[in-house]
């Protein structure tokens, strides 16, 4: 039931992302999910990984993200809330660099080699989010397109039957006004 409610909370954000044109999101995207998970007791963190989308034997796109990990009686799987990664074909996600130095035939290469080392830093630079995250900070509650995204996802799930179901045991879902980037 729980993979049911996580990928019913991440259609809806999807929805909200392709309906409204969001692009370059990544952070408060896992943010929301990881906040309502939380709420219906399910235990998703953010995690700062590296996707890449293959055409053939070719990387068409390696990029620094942040996803999030379901972890369950059957394992922990990454999931990504993110519509325009979403969207591509044949992505495959890393969560350590180390692993995504192997995946390449010839890391080497002057070109992979800098495509590597700006994955290396953005891997770094996700970590502190991710932690935050995953420590129960909304991060980007002071945006309109957290607060936007947000209130969609919740207004939906009211109307869930999902939210039915879960009714008896679920802990009311309000959300804090505090804003971590200020007053």
């Amino acid at each position: 039931m729980e993979a049911v409610i996580v990928f019913n909370i991440i259609n809806l954000i999807l929805d909200y992302q392709r309906d409204n044109d969001i692009k370059s999101e990544c952070i408060a995207n896992v943010s929301v999910l990881c906040e309502i998970c939380r709420h219906y007791g399910i235990n998703v963190k953010a995690v700062p990984a590296v996707v890449t989308s293959r055409c053939g034997d070719t990387f068409g796109f390696v990029t620094p993200h942040m996803a999030a990990e379901l972890q369950s009686e059957l394992g922990e799987f990454i999931i990504d809330p993110s519509y325009e990664v979403v969207e591509m074909k044949n992505t495959e996600y890393f969560k350590t660099y180390k692993t995504l130095v192997e995946k390449f035939e010839n890391p080497n290469c002057p070109k992979i080699k800098e495509y590597l080392r700006g994955c290396a830093v953005g891997l770094v630079k996700f970590k502190p989010f991710a932690d935050r995250i995953n420590q129960g900070e909304e991060i980007g509650s002071s945006n309109s397109y957290y607060d936007g995204l947000c209130d969609y996802v919740v207004n939906c799930l009211k109307k869930s039957p999902i939210r039915q179901q879960k009714k008896k045991t679920r802990v009311n879902y309000i959300r804090n006004t505090y804003s971590i980037w200020g007053p």
